[in-house]
């Protein structure tokens, strides 16, 4: 009979010539076998796969041993299809069934990527090692997410010399063409320092720009949508705190073109060609259209090739110092072009807002919600406004235990990053697992974050799931055992992540007073990446948050039209990306509140 469905009958033929459809052509008889080929190659598929993993998980051996690849039942395919619908739904299904110990893999066509959701793998995939690299993250990003052109995407492919001073061992890149240690050297200069030039500047611009805004006064005013209202708020101020305000004089629609362009990044991070998704592409043009014209006038109006040591923090053509220092290294580069620098900014906004302008709106969101949190909150604002003549009034609010508190435990919630890296030197050894050459670890932070081994979901009496918000989870009491981020709180899962903490933590307080920790939580809490490569652009996306936070609750009264206790669905296309926005729209309604006395 196979024989015959490979050589099709003279009354086969004859009816196709007829002009029936090849399905109804083929006899029953023959279609039944199609049909079984295709369940049976289906279902050995899925069987070979499922026995491979069940070999996997319960081998004996100590070292070196494959990790299990999730089962699937299209051969050459995998788990593609699933990857591309609904990447989020997948990486749980990865998790349920094999627990978050083993860095299980999924086939994505020819590609096999291990998810690693342990702290203990994740603090060793944070250490630095000519085994395995995470350019990855750039290349794709800059190619399909901001588009880099073809003639300047080698700069990024080719760079295999690592982010810092020193280029990894037997990497041949140009010093000019070190694209990835220019990214690193002129971010950690000028963002990585807990200093405040930057966030003072953008609570200023904020402040100015809420006291100028005349449409909201002492009467409620409705609102449709709360996350909308904050990525224009905050959008503006942080631009033209990091990018100047010429920018935004030139291009007055540059916020509504801004979060439409971030709004079609689940469809162009799917490697999307332009003649299925012209939209996403146009709109991506757009705004590499006006970050060009941007540059343009810039350059005109300012000097950024010959920096001096009296030059002002800010203009308002380029911004910070930190966009000119990338600016001057860029154009130091043979392969970079005007098309490529655009690219490069574009991510620049991408990485600086669209992450932190969002964990802003869950903030405000889980304190609105909260009576007393936001009386403690307002109280703790109008503190630090009372002594502003003494000392920054954002340093005031970046010490504050209770406001480092909540802005960890919204990213925690709310940043599920994946942070990719290659295993480049041969096999690499992850604890008792091989992870073969060339395949992708993906170290899940989200994993980390629901880590019920790891935190403090707190007593059987008083409650705090990890998959709701608790604001004070990060908070050490005195003579309060069961307080604290740690389930335990003495555990080896890793170093302490002292990189992300302030120096509230550490400062000696009265014994009543609580202290924010972070400390035995290296590998589990890592919204902003780990070891060398953490992301340095943390401290100022904290001020930005807990700034506008305290600005929001001392100038104004909030009511969100969402029912008790109800918290709004995250967008999951936007898994993996960082910080998760709403899926639906929050309506609420505002006031203006009495202006605080200085």
């Amino acid at each position: 009979m196979f024989r015959e469905l490979l050589s099709l009958d003279g009354t086969t033929l004859a009816r196709a010539q007829e002009g029936l459809p090849f399905s109804q052509a083929i006899p029953w008889d023959w279609k039944l076998v199609l049909a079984l080929a295709v369940i049976s190659t289906l279902a050995g598929t899925y069987l070979v796969t499922s026995w491979r993993s069940v070999v996997a998980l319960t081998s004996h051996k100590q070292h070196g041993k494959r990790p299990p690849i999730l089962p699937y039942w299209i051969p050459f395919v995998g788990s593609l299809i699933p990857y591309v619908r609904d990447t989020s739904r997948l990486a749980a299904k990865l998790v349920s069934a094999f627990g978050q110990s083993v860095p299980a893999g999924l086939q994505l066509g020819t590609i096999k990527l291990y998810v690693v959701g342990s702290p203990d793998h994740t603090n060793a995939l944070f250490k630095t090692t000519p085994a395995i690299t995470s350019n990855i993250g750039v290349v794709m990003s800059m190619k399909y997410m901001f588009g880099t052109p073809a003639e300047v995407f080698p700069l990024y492919a080719r760079d295999d010399s690592g982010p810092f001073a020193t280029p990894l061992a037997g990497s041949h890149v140009l010093p000019e063409n070190r694209i990835r240690f220019l990214h690193w050297s002129s971010a950690h200069q000028h963002l990585a320092s807990a200093g405040n030039s930057m966030g003072e500047r953008y609570m200023n611009i904020l402040s100015r720009n809420v006291s100028a805004a005349t449409s909201i006064g002492i009467e409620w005013v409705e609102m449709p949508d709360l996350f909308e209202w904050i990525q224009k708020l905050a959008f503006l101020a942080a631009t033209e705190s990091l990018c100047g305000s010429s920018i935004l004089s030139l291009h007055p629609t540059l916020t509504e073109d801004f979060w439409a362009f971030v709004g079609c990044l689940p469809t162009l991070v799917k490697w999307v060609p332009r003649w299925s998704s012209p939209v996403a592409h146009k709109k991506r043009d757009k705004m590499l259209m006006m970050v060009k014209e941007w540059h343009a006038f810039a350059d005109a109006h300012s000097d950024f090739a010959k920096p001096a040591a009296d030059d002002p923090e800010w203009d308002p053509y380029f911004g910070s110092k930190y966009v000119k220092a990338r600016q001057r290294s860029f154009h130091g580069i043979g392969m970079m072009n005007a098309d490529g620098r655009a690219s490069e900014d574009l991510a620049l906004l991408f990485a600086a807002h669209a992450n932190s302008i969002t964990a802003v709106f869950w903030t405000v969101f889980e304190v609105f919600s909260r009576p007393s949190l936001l009386s403690r909150v307002r109280d703790i604002a109008q503190s630090a406004h009372d002594t502003r003549a003494q000392q920054s009034e954002s340093i005031q609010l970046d010490k504050n235990p209770l406001l480092q508190s909540v802005f960890a435990e919204t990213t925690r919630l709310r940043v599920p990053s994946v942070m990719p890296k290659v295993a480049t030197g041969g096999d690499y050894q992850l604890g008792e697992w091989s992870i073969p050459e060339g395949s992708i670890l993906a170290i899940n932070a989200g994993a980390g974050a629901m880590n019920k081994d790891v935190w403090n979901a707190g007593t059987a009496e008083e409650p705090h799931p990890l998959e709701g918000f608790w604001d004070e989870r990060f908070l050490i009491y005195p003579n309060k055992p069961n307080s604290g981020p740690l389930r335990k709180q003495k555990g080896a899962f890793g170093a302490d992540n002292q990189a992300l903490a302030t120096h509230s933590s550490t400062q000696e307080k009265p014994s009543h007073e609580p202290t924010f920790s972070l400390s035995g939580l290296g590998g589990a809490y890592i919204p902003f990446g780990g070891g060398p490569s953490i992301c340095p652009g943390r401290h100022f996306a904290r001020k930005e948050v807990v700034t506008t936070l305290s600005i929001l609750a001392l100038r104004f009264d909030v009511e969100l039209h969402v029912p008790k206790g109800r918290t709004p669905k995250m967008d999951q296309a936007f898994f993996a990306m960082g910080t998760l926005p709403p899926a639906e729209k929050v309506p609420f309604r505002i006031r203006r509140r009495p202006l605080p006395e200085t």
